[in-house]
């Protein structure tokens, strides 16, 4: 029993060690000063604190190679260059999360065999192999399940960025400006990652020449965002056709409102139905509480 303690206390040490290494290390304390005060120099001899650990650099690295030999084979589905896009995300990260959880998920049903077998408990080596097969697979996946979860907020968040850019566009086109400038004035307003994507992307577009309308059709569909292309879409007929744009502007801009306040009350009551059985169950367990002590009676006077 000592052991089976010993050796517990071992791997939740281990664990912990793993974790610690992950994290990116703390800024020194002449770093930190000399962030707050300009006067005082920063040592040059200090190493770089957001430099990767051993660990976190193998892990990198692996990643690294399995992105690569994944784009080489064109195993990389098409949905997942949105969902890295909209969460700033690289595939080589994702994959090097995977590495890591797969590798711990298939060495920890192993060590927890041998040290059953230590405590005096024998068991088949064919359960643990099986459950380290099914761990790592499930650990390989899980990064991407995350990923995946990510993205969907990501993509709620952008397309609330796009309403609000489309109704301070139709503000600049009320104020007299032209639809080129009113899409840059809008997308210079906002302070979110998705309004300085739409900032850059103009701005980039301006540089080479091209029409803003084919730089937010191309980040739309760089970020899978229907909406941008949408947008892309009546901005390029207004300045090729000369088409009122300020009504379907506006309009579209409610339509965005409308969609996310149903899927707001939509998840709100999948929330609600979600915790119907932890009530149920926490009632149940309130009543046996209230009535285990006169069943115990009834059932002491038989």
């Amino acid at each position: 029993m000592t052991l089976i303690v010993l050796a517990s206390t071992g791997l939740g040490l281990g664990l912990l060690g793993v974790v610690a290494a992950l994290r990116p290390a703390q800024d020194p304390i002449a770093v930190a000063l000399g962030r707050v005060d300009r006067s005082v120099p920063v040592p040059t001899e200090v190493d770089d604190p957001t430099a990767p650990s051993g660990l976190e650099r193998h892990t990198r690295g692996a990643g690294t190679q399995l992105s690569a030999a994944l784009r080489r084979r064109g195993w990389v589905p098409e949905r997942l260059e949105p969902e890295l896009a909209l969460t700033g995300t690289s595939l080589e990260a994702v994959c090097g999360q995977a590495v890591l959880a797969a590798g711990v998920a298939g060495v920890l049903p192993p060590f927890c065999w041998a040290l059953t077998g230590l405590g005096g408990m024998h068991l088949s080596f064919i359960v643990p192999l099986w459950v380290s097969l099914v761990g790592s697979a499930c650990g390989a996946a899980f990064p991407f399940m995350i990923l995946r979860s990510e993205a969907k907020v990501a993509a709620r968040c952008a397309r609330r960025v796009v309403g609000t850019y489309l109704d301070l566009v139709v503000l600049c086109l009320a104020g007299g400006m032209g639809i080129e400038g009113a899409l840059h004035a809008a997308a210079e307003v906002g302070v979110d990652p998705v309004s300085h994507r739409l900032a850059a992307a103009l701005q980039l577009a301006r540089d080479c020449g091209e029409t803003p309308w084919s730089a937010l059709a191309g980040l739309g569909e760089e970020l899978g965002i229907g909406e941008l292309s949408e947008l892309a879409a009546a901005v390029g007929l207004a300045g090729t056709e000369g088409a009122r744009i300020r009504a379907t502007l506006s309009s579209k801009a409610s339509s965005i409102r409308r969609h996310e306040l149903a899927d707001a009350e939509t998840e709100a009551n999948t929330v609600t139905e979600r915790l119907f059985l932890p009530g149920v169950l926490l009632l149940v367990g309130f009543l046996l509480f209230i009535g285990y002590p006169a069943f115990s009676r009834i059932a002491a006077g038989f």
